[in-house]
């Protein structure tokens, strides 16, 4: 299994919407099949650490966003 960070968005219950960053995970055929409960923030052991996650966080404003509840979340 594999994973990364995408953007996804969330809907409220009026019908509006926020976006957060989290961890989605993929099948063997690539196909995207969970995603973290929470939102992720950048972390790193060190600067360089902290500046390799968000580079890699950086990289999902390149990809479509994703829905939150494709996953079964609510």
């Amino acid at each position: 299994m594999t994973w990364n960070y995408r953007i996804l968005e969330h809907k409220n219950a009026d019908g509006s919407s926020w976006f957060a960053i989290h961890e989605v995970y993929y099948n063997e055929a690539g196909t995207p099949e969970s995603c973290s409960l929470e939102p992720c923030f950048a972390h790193g052991d060190d600067t360089e650490g902290l500046i390799t996650d968000m580079n890699y966080m950086m990289q999902a404003l390149n990809k479509p966003v994703l829905s939150y509840n494709q996953f079964g979340n609510k």
